[in-house]
């Protein structure tokens, strides 16, 4: 996740002289304990208006905000972006390296999870690379690879039982044409049909890794059924059979950029990137796919740090002026790159500004008589980049809160954007009545976790809270590669609270264990995939020592997490609330619920308050059930004390200290396994 630095503006300037000239006034009235909320309710009513609801939930005596410890809360105001990038933490001093641990912002309390420093990975036999995980991916009689997984879930999904079977009737399909002599799969009357199945496994296995949040556990197959309907377009092109169907000529175009996406999703952007070039230089490439694939493929180019071959890219789909949904997600695309460094985009932010005054009138024209989400959904991103552009081009805050407050006032308009606060509580009942301080110690004493491997390292925290940027931490050490945002615990998390809930005096611990190591093993697939998007053979490289597994909402997971790796180091990353709260509200996040609705909590100040709070009860119970199990970090910490925070958690995963990792960090930003 990238966003643009917001300036330090006059306005803006201003306005904390102000704020700050009330802080001494009333430092003299009131009493010191209240200046902080003070000022915050200052602060938030400036920068939101008067939503004092939000303040009150987050703030009022009944939050639990007051019952947090200390080490959540910090008594400053930072930057934004930090959270995903060093770019402003260039004044961290090496003299304050010892500090993070010192202070007791890096902790864990061995007593709770076991000698930990005697438990080896189970990839440690000594020298760190002996060990070869078995891999879940298997090679069928056909030749077809396939990914047999538990973190597909236990088909519960609305939609999954349909997907399973379609996948599995694609699967027999194709096993059965692989079995035909290549001279009848190539005859020019069945050619197209057999190049179509290949297409619609490959298709359908993306639908449902999509649905299911699977992170790309299936790529191999897909890349694997799109390389055979390329093979066999070839020879349709040297028979005819293309040039003679348009429909084939386009296809060609299509399975590269499938291929493409494929790839996306399994977090190999370099090789993302090629296919969709790839796709743009076949000749049945329509105006409407090639908007597409610049699109994506300029996406691909932005999260490896490419910003101007991103930008050349994005401002080509402009200029063609395909006006689908893609055209206006380029132009808040765009932004992010003229907030990293506007020299860029050619003509910069007033570039951006001319395509903005363009399209304005005939999206409000569209909106004032159909109301069609997509519309909506334009006009509300017009107003997300007219709030950076006036933030940061302009330095006029108050002309870009307006703007951003009615992006989100038009995304609440066609998405789900408030939390289901019973919904929330009967999931969080579900976790607590499994997952009590009696459960953990009974399993304690029989010794019926999971794995001992201490391989996996849990990130987890709030969205925007700075879990990226120590996950590039992390990913610049040579024994550490980090895993993207799809986490293994997504779909076996749940199995494994099912699993005990409905049997919770059964002895389960081979089912635990099974699952574990299938998990490392999953872990391992994805780090090698990444490996081969690097155009590197895994089995020229070194192994890593620990596989970074980062993902925000695994807050929920901590007790299926536990429970199977009882070693494993699990870090939530917390943030100042207010700071929290208003990155989220700022940033463009638009997901899908179980039934495909659009949904985005972050858009209003109600989900936002509902959903903080959640997030707030569960770390509480999991600290009250695990005392010391979670290692709790300061963002505040990362951002002002990169290489004491740094250094005391690589010690603390007994990893010799490598000064590279900041130099890493500072000047490449990205993260070196998707590079």
């Amino acid at each position: 996740m990238k966003n643009g630095t917001m300036t330090t503006t006059t306005t803006a300037t201003k306005f904390h002289l102000k704020a700050f000239c009330h802080a001494i006034l009333w430092g003299f009235i009131v009493p010191t304990c209240f200046m902080g909320a003070y000022l915050k309710f200052y602060l938030m009513d400036k920068y939101y208006g008067p939503h004092t609801s939000l303040v009150e939930d987050l703030y009022s005596e009944h939050s639990c905000i007051d019952n947090v410890p200390n080490r959540y809360l910090q008594q400053q105001q930072y930057s934004d972006d930090a959270a995903d990038s060093y770019s402003s933490s260039s004044s961290s001093s090496s003299s304050n390296e010892e500090g993070a641990m010192n202070n007791g912002n890096v902790h864990r309390d061995a007593s709770v999870t076991g000698t930990s420093e005697n438990v080896k990975g189970d990839n440690d036999d000594g020298d760190g690379d002996a060990y070869v995980p078995r891999t879940m991916t298997y090679i069928t009689s056909s030749g077809r690879p396939e990914c047999k997984s538990k973190q597909r879930g236990d088909g519960s999904h609305p939609r999954s039982q349909y997907y399973d079977k379609e996948v599995a009737e694609l699967r027999n399909q194709v096993d059965m044409i692989i079995g035909v002599p290549e001279t009848q799969q190539y005859h020019p009357q069945i050619i197209r049909q057999v190049t179509m199945t290949f297409v619609s496994l490959g298709n359908t296995l993306i639908i449902r890794d999509r649905l299911l949040n699977l992170g790309g556990i299936d790529v191999q197959e897909m890349l694997w059924a799109y390389d055979e309907a390329l093979k066999r377009l070839e020879v349709a092109k040297e028979i005819g059979v293309v040039s003679a169907t348009p429909i084939m000529e386009q296809l060609a175009c299509t399975v590269h950029s499938n291929k493409a996406e494929a790839y996306y999703m399994a977090d190999m952007f370099a090789k993302s990137a090629d296919s969709f070039s790839n796709a743009l230089e076949e000749p049945g490439c329509t105006l409407e796919a090639r908007a597409k694939a610049r699109y994506l493929r300029g996406t691909a180019l932005l999260i490896q740090g490419r910003y101007k071959e991103s930008a050349a890219d994005y401002v080509a789909a402009l200029e063609e002026d395909y006006r689908d949904v893609h055209f206006y997600r380029i132009l808040e695309k765009l932004t992010r790159i003229l907030s990293a460094n506007e020299s860029d985009v050619p003509g910069g932010w007033e570039y951006l500004n001319g395509v903005l005054r363009k399209v304005l009138p005939d999206v409000l024209t569209s909106v004032s008589v159909s109301r069609k989400n997509e519309d909506l959904r334009a006009l509300q991103l017009i107003h997300l980049c007219l709030f950076l552009y006036n933030d940061q081009k302009e330095n006029d805050l108050e002309t870009a809160i307006l703007h951003l407050k009615e992006s989100q006032r038009l995304k609440q308009s066609f998405v789900i954007h408030d939390v289901d606060q019973k919904s929330l509580g009967a999931i969080f009942q579900q976790q607590t009545g499994v997952f009590t301080a009696e459960f953990f110690e009974r399993f304690r004493s029989k010794n019926l976790f999971g794995s001992p491997s201490q391989v996996p390292v849990f990130v987890v925290g709030f969205p925007r809270s700075g879990t990226t940027l120590l996950e590039r931490v992390f990913d610049a050490h040579p024994d550490i590669a980090g895993l993207g945002e799809h986490s293994v615990m997504q779909n076996a998390g749940p199995g494994i609270v099912d699993t005990i809930r409905k049997n919770p005096f059964v002895n389960n611990s081979k089912y635990f264990k099974e699952t574990a190591v299938e998990l490392i093993a999953e872990m391992y697939d994805r780090w090698s995939h990444q490996m081969t998007s690097l155009h590197v053979n895994a089995k020229n490289v070194k192994r890593p020592k620990h596989l970074i597994d980062k993902q925000n909402m695994n807050f929920n997971m901590v007790g299926a997490i536990h429970t199977l790796f009882p070693h494993a180091l699990i870090i939530n990353v917390a943030r100042n609330p207010m700071d929290v709260v208003f990155s989220n509200y700022k940033h463009d996040f638009l997901g899908k619920d179980a039934n495909g609705d659009d949904q985005d909590y972050t858009c209003s100040f109600s989900g936002l308050s509902k959903f903080y709070k959640d997030f707030r009860l569960k770390m509480e119970y999991w600290d009250r059930v695990l005392p010391g199990r979670i290692t709790h970090i300061r963002y505040e910490d990362i951002v002002n004390d990169l290489p004491g925070v740094a250094r005391a958690l690589i010690e603390l995963m007994d990893l010799e200290w490598k000064v590279i990792i900041c130099f890493c960090i500072r000047f490449y930003g990205e993260k070196k396994t998707f590079i």
